[in-house]
């Protein structure tokens, strides 16, 4: 059910820039938009798409604009929570870097929403706990060991 990620060289560069494209236009979290863009990842997954449309957000998380990051990371909420497999599995391999470098816990609105985000999904156990011990390994400075065997 899910495989390796494929290298950015074995995806089809058309629907990963058609995607991005659309995510050009989520610059604020209007829910009809990020309902839309989520049915959009579910007709991609359905299409063989996973890794496109993963790639096209998380490359779109890190160019935004610091302002307009935040809608992109809801959208990517709405599709692990209505969708889920194998979007949840797919993203967590660099969420931890992800939040890392692209959060912003600096400017007093963001810090709230972000951390509100994190919240939820560390309580709902969205993500698997070991993703939020990497992010805190990688803010303080240690090496974020892997994953156990399981």
């Amino acid at each position: 059910f899910f495989r390796m990620r494929p290298s950015e060289s074995k995806l089809n560069s058309d629907v990963v820039a058609e995607f991005y494209d659309a995510l050009l236009d989520l610059e604020t979290p209007e829910k009809w938009k990020i309902e839309s863009l989520t049915e959009i990842a579910s007709q991609q997954l359905a299409s063989g798409y996973l890794y496109e449309t993963v790639h096209a957000i998380e490359q779109r998380i890190a160019a935004a604009q610091s302002k307009h990051k935040l809608p992109v990371w809801y959208l990517l909420d709405s599709i692990v929570k209505q969708i889920g497999e194998p979007f949840k599995s797919a993203f967590s391999e660099r969420l931890p870097r992800l939040i890392v470098d692209n959060m912003d816990f600096e400017t007093t609105g963001l810090r709230d929403k972000y951390t509100e985000l994190i919240t939820l999904w560390n309580d709902t156990a969205v993500f698997p706990r070991s993703i939020f011990a990497k992010v805190e390994a990688i803010i303080e400075g240690r090496d974020p060991s892997p994953d156990p065997p399981a």
